[in-house]
């Protein structure tokens, strides 16, 4: 028997509608949460939602086998601009997996850190700013960290300079982007025949939409029209920094950027320890303010602004869904490395060169939203502090910090060594890089060394080498080259199939994943154990979110080529600097094009192929291809390698 969610009065056809208040309508959730409990029912114009407030609640609307992302009012509206995107495809729509798959690599731990001058470079714009105008200065920072964070996306994923900083009043792209998602709000409240009417608002929707759609555009022409020669940026030391960030989490906890989530359920489930019924189709909202407020998780003083409790194991010991700033599950923010870094580099940056003055002391936060929160009316001074250098001598001075890194000697490859087989999971490329960089080697320390996905390895795992698995968790959840291989291992393989089988494993994770971290790897680890296969050395453990990632994978390396060693009596060869794997062509050319079912492919042929970079940067080429004489080539069209 099902309770009844608590609903406040409603008005004949109208519902709920006027208790949501148009400009802040987080805050009527949270004021509705408090009066009403933990859940809580409306009815907006006809469309039922429920409402979540309560970490209990939350675990289990948020879990995605029960549960998946809901697409409300305004994000239909957001889709007139962006289509089915990211952040506002419907679920299970198609480009939804296309982008995501293509784009993971590119948030991947590895390529964020990658952009760190890049980021270091437009934030020491701002601080230049700052320190140009003065004490006495009065700043906007809404303004000034929206700058920011569009100028950094340009610069870190497009390689454009927005030049924001640089702008007298409100840049166009970031008045229209913050119009359009007000209006996106807007046209979500009113009736269908009033927005139809709506004359104004409509042509300056649509101005908006198209300033936007200019500045996308113009983008992606300056690449077509000028090739990337992109130089080698200044890398700076933070001095003082605290490798703790309890100040981060405990500011997201407090105050999300993101003030509602949005799930529905597959079908009708039943919460609340068997309370509440959620039939199917229902938008569930979740409150990430009210839920990182929670005092039956977070205390009494969950309303106080306390980093403490963030640190010493306090938030690896949460339970799941208690912190939930960048969202849930696979529809999470998939910048988050990106965005975290830029924080981590802006404060760190910002508090090493200036004190703050509020421009009102008597200012109480007030926040606004359109798809994010951000302080409403809120105006401070920077003063630089005493003894702080100017910026550019500051990063000038740093330059010598920057070298190349040592690397490894790979010698000639050795095509009859010791066999070795190297396996990854891998959905945004770090350990398939990982992988990689252990079969680069093993020639070079005696070893025939064959790669390949998790999910490649067909009967039984190899007895005639050593087998090493480098891997990830995704949400506790194998990646998507792994998931096969991880099903039969634990459910199928017997413990005779895996008697000879040698191994190591490595895991990638991210600790702020607090009760899935390291779960494939742990789970592949103590599985081929259990059943009979022999561990070469521990288990290796990467964390993505700190700042040890790669230090950590290289020192496992060390260890694992140490024990393979002493293990199989092999030695490394000395020999020239040649490659260290060998280059076969399997099949022809053609069979490609029907492997991608695209049979009116045909080849081209590789006329240039050139470094663009300096030999300490990531590298970029410039590469041009002879298309057959009866083939033209337009932006749009697919380039298979």
């Amino acid at each position: 028997m099902t309770t009844p969610i608590p609903q406040p009065p409603a008005i004949p056809f109208l519902g709920n509608v006027t208790d949501i208040d148009a400009e802040l309508p987080s805050r009527s959730f949270t004021l509705l949460a408090k009066q009403y409990g933990e859940i809580f029912a409306l009815n907006l114009l006809g469309e039922h939602v429920v409402g979540i407030s309560s970490v209990k609640l939350a675990q289990e609307v948020l879990d995605e086998k029960r549960f998946h992302k809901a697409i409300a009012a305004p994000l239909v509206e957001v889709r007139n601009l962006v289509s089915d995107g990211l952040f506002t495809a419907y679920h299970g729509e198609t480009n939804w997996g296309v982008a995501h798959r293509i784009l993971m690599p590119v948030f991947s731990p590895l390529s964020t850190k990658s952009m760190f001058d890049d980021m270091f470079d437009v934030i020491s714009q701002l601080v230049l700013k700052w320190e140009r105008f003065g004490p006495e200065h009065e700043i906007d920072p809404t303004d000034d960290f929206t700058r920011l964070a569009l100028e950094t996306i340009a610069l870190c994923t497009f390689n454009y300079r927005l030049n924001n900083f640089y702008t007298e009043g409100e840049p166009p792209f970031v008045q229209a982007m913050g119009d359009f998602l007000k209006e996106c709000f807007l046209r979500s409240r009113r009736p269908t025949i009033v927005q139809a009417l709506s004359y104004g608002a409509n042509a300056k929707f649509a101005a908006d939409m198209d300033i936007m759609n200019d500045l996308a555009n113009k983008i992606v022409k300056d690449r077509k029209d000028h090739p990337s020669d992109k130089k080698d940026l200044l890398n700076a030391m933070l001095l003082g920094r605290d490798p703790q960030t309890a100040v981060l989490r405990e500011s997201l906890r407090a105050t999300p950027s993101i003030g509602l989530l949005n799930v529905t359920p597959y079908k009708d489930e039943v919460i609340g320890d068997g309370k509440y019924l959620i039939k199917k189709g229902t938008v569930v909202i979740v409150l990430p303010g009210d839920v990182g407020q929670d005092p039956a998780v977070w205390g009494e003083d969950a309303d106080k602004f306390n980093p403490d409790r963030m640190l010493d194991g306090k938030f690896e010991a949460l339970p799941p869904k208690a912190w939930i700033p960048f969202g849930n599950g696979a529809r999470a923010c998939i910048g988050r490395p990106f965005a975290w870094q830029e924080a981590l580099i802006a404060i760190a940056t910002i508090f090493q060169k200036f004190d703050f003055k509020p421009s009102d002391e008597s200012y109480t936060l007030q926040l606004k939203q359109m798809l994010t929160m951000k302080p409403k009316n809120f105006r401070f001074h920077a003063i630089l502090r005493k003894g702080a250098l100017s910026f550019s001598v500051a990063a000038a001075s740093s330059q010598a910090t920057n070298g190349p890194i040592p690397g490894k000697e790979v010698v000639d490859g050795e095509l009859n060594g010791t066999p070795l087989y190297v396996f990854y999971g891998s959905n945004t490329g770090s350990c398939e890089g990982f992988a990689q960089s252990i079969a680069s080697e093993a020639a070079g320390k005696g070893y025939r060394a064959t790669i390949g996905t998790l999910n490649s390895i067909l009967g039984n795992i190899p007895k005639d080498g050593p087998v090493v698995i480098v891997t990830a968790s995704f949400e506790g959840e194998p990646a998507d080259n792994a998931g096969h291989f991880v099903e039969v291992l634990v459910n199928s393989t017997d413990p005779e199939d895996l008697q000879g089988v040698s191994f190591a494993v490595f895991g990638a994770g991210n600790r702020d994943w607090v009760h899935t971290y390291q779960r494939i790897p742990r789970l592949i680890d103590e599985t081929l154990e259990k059943k009979g296969a022999k561990r070469l050395l521990a288990r290796g453990e990467g964390d993505a979110g700190g700042d040890r990632f790669t230090e950590s994978f290289d020192e496992w390396e060390d260890k694992l080529w140490e024990t393979l060693s002493k293990e199989y009596s092999v030695e490394a060869k000395e020999g020239s600097s040649g490659p260290s794997v060998e280059v076969k062509l399997v099949g022809t050319p053609t069979e490609r094009a029907a492997t991608l079912r695209q049979h009116d492919s045909k080849l081209g042929l590789v006329v240039e192929n050139r470094l663009l970079t300096t030999p300490n940067a990531p590298a970029k080429r410039h590469i041009e291809l002879e298309l057959p004489q009866d083939m033209s080539y337009r932006s749009g069209d697919y380039l298979a390698m």
